[in-house]
């Protein structure tokens, strides 16, 4: 039984690396104990261009937050499928951080319209800007939800990597090279 769990996990791990996110990482991980698996990711420095009045913060092939009114930051997801009942933790640690001042705001996620709509969507920066926070909030962050996966009931862990990080009040990039 711990052999099959223990391939069974592996495999969902193998499935998972095939989604990753971001083309420049560096992707090493072990299964370091039966119940346990390990993903570091490795990241380069970040993408910054100049848009108008905003600056773009990109990586290759990554995903962008779009929570309307705050920055759009790229971040690299993982989802995990286990048993149901399977009871599941994160812990996380990241690697050397650096900082990058910025010349412009990072530029806030538009206003939602229609799409049959002739209105060009309304840029308005968020609460975050003015209350001088960091945003993302944290480097790692994970949701566990329960439902059908192939027919089976199943724990879905999804763990969101965010390696670059904008601090409003200092107007400043924060950024890792690694996260475990």
């Amino acid at each position: 039984m711990r052999k099959a769990i223990a391939i069974m996990l592996m495999s969902m791990f193998l499935f998972g690396a095939s989604l990753a996110g971001i083309n420049n990482v560096k992707e090493i991980a072990k299964n370091t104990a039966q119940n346990v698996i390990e993903k570091t990711y490795t990241f380069s420095p970040p993408e910054v261009k100049s848009e108008g009045n905003y600056l773009i913060v990109s990586a290759n092939n990554a995903q962008a937050t779009m929570r309307e009114g705050y920055p759009i930051m790229p971040y690299k997801v993982a989802i995990f499928h286990f048993p149901a009942g399977t009871k599941v933790a994160v812990k996380s640690s990241i690697g050397n951080v650096n900082e990058m001042k910025l010349d412009k705001k990072i530029a806030p996620y538009p206003t939602l319209t229609l799409l049959n709509s002739n209105e060009k969507p309304v840029i308005k920066e968020g609460d975050v800007y003015s209350k001088g926070e960091i945003y993302p909030e944290k480097w790692v962050e994970w949701r566990a939800t329960v439902g059908l996966y192939n027919g089976k009931h199943v724990v879905t862990l999804s763990v969101f990597s965010y390696p670059y990080r904008y601090d409003t009040k200092e107007n400043k990039l924060i950024y890792t090279d690694k996260i475990n």
